[in-house]
């Protein structure tokens, strides 16, 4: 797993006013996890400092001016700020100044702790790759394989149809690669996968177990012709002939007669044109 790599591994003093949060892949945080890390930190001091990088444009806010952009710890940060909240003096927290992709380094940062929700997850790796890089490019920068990579970007398409398919579907808290197993079911069999999914834990075996069900309509199975050889249709016209013969000579009335006449006469001429055949 690549490692946040900064300018300079030595941490600097930076006071907690000139640091602006700007958003992160992770966006929940419980408020006792908070309150644990900062009590830690209070016993123990900061272990690890956060990471920043140097502002082109400072931020101007009512707690002064911002020269810094906070890339990894959110939640060293927030320990700090509740730490002031109850009367310590936290004014300056140690940190690393980086020059570099912030989404990239809050995912790797955020995916090494292997904490993030799967809507986190997913937004991060989105913005890896409308950021136009490719699957490799993404495995290689977190440090994970590509066919890791290619079930998360699966996953992302498969929450999304499901969005537009099946809103009702409860799919917060089923993993991205548990979604993945799904890539393959056909539009109008999702609702039932995710049902079946459903029932059985919405776990990765049971996605898995669920696409097997759900399978594409086989193609219908192509009809031989009928092979027949030229006796065996004479024979049968010839067949068919003797009845309409049967029925010509018990027919009283003038047009039933007629038909039948033609009918007959039709026979006579196919007998003769599968007979002159056989015999070239």
């Amino acid at each position: 797993m690549p490692k946040l790599q900064t300018a300079s591994n030595i941490a600097i003093n930076i006071p907690l006013s000139q640091i602006a949060e700007t958003g992160n892949v992770r966006t929940e945080y419980a408020g006792k996890e908070i309150t644990e890390l900062a009590e830690s930190i209070k016993l123990n001091g900061l272990l690890n400092p956060i990471t920043v990088r140097k502002l082109e444009n400072p931020i101007v806010s009512e707690n002064g001016v911002a020269e810094y952009e906070l890339i990894a710890g959110h939640r060293r940060l927030r320990a700090y700020k509740w730490l002031i909240s109850q009367g310590q003096n936290y004014t300056y927290i140690p940190a690393c100044v980086h020059q570099g992709d912030k989404h990239r380094l809050q995912l790797i940062e955020n995916i090494q702790r292997e904490n993030l929700t799967p809507a986190e997850l997913e937004a991060g790796v989105k913005q890896m790759q409308e950021a136009g890089l490719t699957q490799s490019d993404i495995a290689k920068q977190l440090g994970k394989s590509i066919q890791w990579v290619s079930d998360i970007s699966a996953g992302i398409a498969v929450r999304e149809r499901i969005e537009q398919i099946a809103p009702e579907a409860n799919v917060s808290d089923v993993s991205t690669k548990t979604l993945s197993q799904l890539r393959s079911v056909p539009e109008d069999k999702l609702p039932e996968a995710l049902e079946d999914m459903a029932q059985n834990g919405n776990t990765y075996r049971a996605a898995t177990a669920a696409a097997k069900k759900v399978k594409k309509p086989s193609a219908p199975k192509k009809v031989k012709p009928l092979m027949l050889s030229i006796q065996t249709v004479v024979d049968m016209i010839q067949d068919y002939q003797r009845r309409t013969t049967d029925r010509l000579q018990a027919s009283e009335k003038d047009s039933d007669i007629q038909e039948l006449c033609y009918k007959v006469a039709a026979c006579t001429d196919l007998i003769s044109l599968f007979e002159a055949y056989q015999h070239e």
